[in-house]
């Protein structure tokens, strides 16, 4: 506890208020009230805090007149505040509820002048350029409702009388106790209630009150409201010099302190605003919502509505208990701590929506409007946040089914090919390719078939295997990776070798080469099996394909991964929640190492292939490119897929001895791996 932090707070927060500070201390748990004062006396206010820091000790946001927290006492209100508990706040993209948090303080429109990490959340406060008369009219109370619902905070804080904790205190609900830190504070950032306006119920509204969109910017919010209005503005078809003419008349009539540089910031917003083309008639094509008091499950049934006809297009799905999008990942150029999974630029993704993510895709293909009582008609909103949080939190949705993200053909499961881009109905795959597929037989020769086997074994021709066998697994491994999502099972394929430098971790990029056109994301194997369940969930969650455990260095023994290996789903804990994930395992799992071995159950689930020599270097094998990745996928997967149904599926490690040769590869494999 740092009292001395505290009483300077209160000192700048209640600088320009003229009556008592309210203190109290209460039990952790909040049960009855310990001890309380009334005093701007700052060697009381230091005793008191010293006395009751094993307790929560609180303080009014508005000053009292006499010896009681009632509203009927309070007298100055020097901030507007919410009070942003992280439990509201669950990011399904993985993220912590305090960047969710922050997410949407970002989006506010208006910045906060202080905020305090109470230790379960963030006390946000909006100084006020002169305190506001607490026994005037309700229009605080209405004002802290307003901001309380757009930042989905605490509603109960939103009166007058509330207590809140100072920084340099001790939240003791935790164990060991938090400390109540001061995370931003700009004491120079003052706004008038004018400024909050626009949050006030409509029904509330004073006639006489200043339309917001008249209302005067504040100098933390000069750079977001004028692109707001110039993206109005270029909307409605104005071209880039006349919306900085116009940003400049504005800036000079409405924005406080704006500073000598201001004409040129407002040419740089008009600059930017018009990099875009002008949508044409956007409110005319968007479908509308119109966003009621009490009518927050009908709007997000009517949201439900636009995005299942925009789903696919948009690659929206839901999958294990989660909404997902297909990306593409983009690598992070910024430097970094080195991750344990290195994901290629490019790969295919799914990314589990968070609140805001879904708001701005709901924003992008609806409009929402709401009744402005001003303008006596409908104007646009941004998408409610509570429309977001609904909508997420129902756990099960109408938008389609998503197994898996595949980039190459394959066959379903009634022996038709599956080769249009996009969603499949029948098997719940969604292919994204751009390559151009050669024509297949519909009932191809066996001298077809051979030739295609061929095609298919050329680029491991300078591979150094130790047997046929070898070369067998490394086979099944492209066939397995092409056909993976719509199996029940897959052995885990092993690349072992004596010595450094014989091309494994090349060697096992190739299935993911031929099967998505792509290296394999790597993964490095942790000693530690609790981080090692949490990234394998994590794995799964992002769909990938093919995945690659690279270098191992020890025997690979992992109750978790041989679960993934031979189970359809796997069940895992949320990061950071209580809810429950149950991820397809369709993904194929490939291992390095040198001299590499498995332990427990994962001997009889995997399968390896061993070379003994080092190559001349790594790259004189003749992998496939993508540019003849079309040649070797349109021959060589129809013929193995139909021959046998347990194509592309690899021996246990008691059954190697089996011989696979020409033909005969796609027959290896144990019954236990047949696809259904």
């Amino acid at each position: 506890m740092n009292p001395q932090a505290t009483l300077e707070f209160l000192s700048k927060f209640f600088e320009s208020t003229h009556h008592d500070i309210e203190l109290r201390a209460f039990p952790p748990g909040r049960g009855k009230c310990k001890g309380r004062c009334f005093t701007r006396d700052v060697d009381a206010l230091g005793s008191f805090f010293r006395e009751y820091s094993h307790l929560e000790t609180y303080f009014g946001v508005s000053t009292r007149e006499g010896n009681k927290g009632t509203k009927e006492n309070c007298r100055e209100i020097p901030s507007l505040y919410a009070d942003m508990d992280f439990k509201t706040y669950a990011d399904l993209n993985g993220d912590s509820p305090e960047q969710c948090a922050r997410a949407l303080l970002d989006k506010f429109p208006i910045p906060p002048s202080i905020i305090i990490n109470s230790g379960g959340g963030f006390h946000v406060h909006w100084l006020l350029d002169k305190p506001a008369n607490a026994q005037g009219d309700d229009s605080v109370e209405r004002i802290l409702k307003g901001v309380a619902e757009a930042l989905s905070a605490d509603k109960a804080v939103a009166e007058k009388a509330h207590v809140l904790r100072p920084p340099g205190t001790l939240n003791h609900k935790y164990a060991p106790p938090r400390e109540v830190k001061l995370v931003k504070a700009d004491w120079g950032l003052r706004y008038s209630l004018k400024d909050f306006a626009f949050l006030e119920p409509v029904g509330f509204r004073q006639t006489k009150a200043q339309p917001f969109q008249e209302a005067k910017i504040p100098r933390g919010s000069h750079d977001a409201e004028l692109t707001r209005i110039a993206g109005k503005l270029r909307h409605d078809g104005m071209e880039e010099n006349a919306i900085a003419a116009a940003l400049v008349e504005i800036c000079e009539k409405r924005c406080e302190d704006y500073g000598p540089d201001y004409k040129a910031m407002c040419a740089k917003i008009a600059h930017s605003v018009c990099r875009y083309p002008v949508p044409e008639a956007i409110e005319a094509t968007l479908p509308q919502i119109c966003i009621r008091a009490g009518e927050a499950p009908q709007a997000a049934d009517e949201a439900e509505e636009v995005l299942l006809e925009h789903a696919r297009r948009l690659g929206i799905f839901q999958r294990g208990g989660e909404l997902v999008k297909v990306i593409r990942h983009e690598e992070d150029r910024a430097p970094r701590k080195v991750s344990k999974l290195r994901i290629p630029e490019g790969a295919l993704r799914l990314k589990p929506f968070s609140a805001p993510m879904l708001m701005e895709t709901l924003d992008r293909i609806v409009l929402f409007v709401q009744w402005n009582g001003r303008k006596k008609d409908d104007v646009r909103i941004d998408c409610p946040v509570k429309i977001a949080v609904n909508y997420l939190s129902r756990g099960t949705w109408r938008l389609p089914h998503l197994a898996g993200i595949i980039a190459a053909p394959l066959l379903r499961p009634d022996g038709t090919l599956l080769i249009a881009p996009g969603y499949d109905e029948e098997t719940r795959l969604f292919l994204e390719t751009q390559c151009e597929w050669l024509p297949l037989a519909e009932e191809p020769t066996r001298d077809e078939a051979t030739e295609a086997l061929e095609i298919l074994r050329a680029p491991f021709a300078e591979f150094p295997f130790v047997s046929d066998e070898d070369r067998a697994v490394a086979i099944a491994a492209v066939l397995t990776a092409l056909q993976r999502r719509l199996l029940m099972a897959a052995p885990l394929f092993g690349f072992s070798a004596p010595q450094p430098r014989t091309g494994k971790s090349h060697l096992a990029e190739a299935p993911a080469l031929l099967a998505l056109g792509e290296v394999p994301p790597a993964f490095a194997v942790s000693s530690e099996d609790e981080e090692l369940r949490k990234a394998f969930t994590s794995i799964l969650r992002e769909g990938y394909a093919v995945v690659n455990l690279d270098n191992i260095e020890r025997p690979l023994r992992s109750p978790e991964l041989c679960k993934i290996i031979t189970q359809e789903k796997y069940g895992d804990r949320l990061l950071g929640e209580n809810s429950t994930l149950s991820l397809p395992t369709n993904c194929m799992w490939t291992a390095t190492g040198n001299n590499l071995a498995f332990r427990g159950d994962l001997g009889s689930a995997s399968c390896s292939a061993a070379s003994t020599r080092r190559c001349k270097t790594r790259s004189s094998a003749a992998l496939p490119s993508r540019t003849s990745r079309p040649t070797c996928l349109s021959t060589a997967p129809n013929w193995s897929t139909r021959r046998s149904p347990s194509c592309g599926l690899s021996t246990e490690q008691a059954d190697r001895n089996r011989t696979a040769r020409s033909g005969e590869a796609s027959r290896i494999g144990p019954r236990r791996y047949a696809n259904p």
